[in-house]
């Protein structure tokens, strides 16, 4: 009896789960193989387009807040920041200022599937993946390192510490904070090359690109 009521159970199993493999995969969870679907990865604004570096702009001297609103301000890290205090990132206060590691793996992931997928190097949709993804990377490190470092200063900047620099989307591979100058050596070099493929992306602005390098290149102090 019990022998029967098992080869029944494992039948009815058995069927559960052919219907659940002829289920349609989650579109969501889709590997990448064509360039659409590398824009559509660019394209996602709730990774690309939050979590940019705030911090900065707390700090800065173009605006002043009442003490009704800085007294309201939801984290002491916020508080801080504006009046430059001592301790802005706080063990109690989440941080979302690191997002652009997320931006970056978007933009690693990106260029490691472009090497490998069917398609024409040189065509229009082709520059604008690959230029959009190495201008998203360019600009993460380059938010990050306004926030995360010191100000460049070429005397030093050989030993003072930088960013992680991730070129990899394997997430099991540990990269060390690099130093201050190899970090906006990364930046200069990344940064340039998304000139060449003549950007198109909506959300970019070629001549904002072009800007931000001069910018960069102008204040560094750059050694030859």
């Amino acid at each position: 009896m019990y022998k029967y009521l098992f080869f029944l159970f494992m039948y009815l199993f058995l069927q559960a789960c052919t219907k659940k493999l002829d289920l349609k995969p989650d579109e969501s969870r889709l590997i990448p193989e064509t360039l659409e679907d590398l824009q559509a990865l660019l394209d996602n604004t709730d990774a690309n387009n939050n979590n940019i570096p705030a911090y900065t702009e707390a700090g800065a001297d173009n605006y002043y807040i009442t003490d009704v609103r800085f007294n309201s301000l939801s984290t002491n890290g916020q508080r801080n920041a504006y009046i430059w205090g001592n301790e802005i990132f706080t063990a109690t206060d989440l941080t979302l200022d690191w997002g652009g590691y997320t931006r970056i793996n978007y933009s690693n992931l990106v260029l490691e599937t472009l090497t490998g997928i069917n398609t024409t190097p040189g065509t229009k949709a082709y520059n604008n993946v690959k230029g959009s993804a190495l201008f998203l990377r360019a600009l993460s490190f380059y938010t990050m390192a306004e926030l995360f470092t010191k100000p460049y200063d070429s005397s030093g900047a050989s030993s003072d510490p930088g960013l992680p620099l991730r070129t990899t989307a394997d997430a099991q591979q540990v990269f060390p904070r690099a130093s201050l100058r190899a970090t906006y050596e990364m930046i200069l070099m990344i940064w340039r090359r998304p000139l060449s493929y003549c950007l198109i992306h909506p959300c970019i602005n070629p001549a904002l690109s072009c800007g931000r390098l001069c910018f960069i290149e102008q204040n560094l102090s750059w050694p030859g």
